[in-house]
């Protein structure tokens, strides 16, 4: 695993607090800034006041649809490039996260390696 020279910045999106840890975990492990947030409002604000490079993001937060909040983010940040995961992926929703432009769609429970792995590619991949 290669670490950044500068630490890029994620938005961690996640109404579980458990998964929201060990993402930032294994992302600062990897060098990166985690930016956690447990719904819609919290991480509008995150990218409302922080430069953020990329953004994982659970497909089912609370009452909100992820697929929709990525939407939302990306008014107020511009491109912002996405790894979903989910418990419950569907073929609909994993079409509409492809729709979307999403990275990746990874099923839960994570495992953190595919996670990294699916980071690092998306790194390359929007040259950040």
């Amino acid at each position: 695993m290669v670490v950044m020279p500068r630490p890029l910045h994620a938005l961690v999106v996640d109404d579980d607090r458990g998964v929201r840890l060990a993402v930032g975990e294994a992302l600062e492990a990897a060098g990166h800034r985690p930016f956690p947030a447990a719904s819609a409002e919290e991480a509008i604000e995150v990218v409302r006041f922080h430069p953020v490079h990329f953004s994982i993001l659970d497909v089912h937060v609370r009452a909100d649809d992820g697929l929709r909040i990525i939407a939302s983010l990306r008014q107020v940040a511009g491109t912002l490039p996405v790894i979903f995961m989910s418990g419950a992926f569907t073929p609909d929703i994993v079409e509409r996260a492809q729709g979307l432009g999403a990275h990746r769609c990874l099923d839960k429970p994570l495992d953190i390696r595919s996670l990294l792995g699916a980071v690092e590619e998306l790194i390359d991949l929007e040259s950040l």
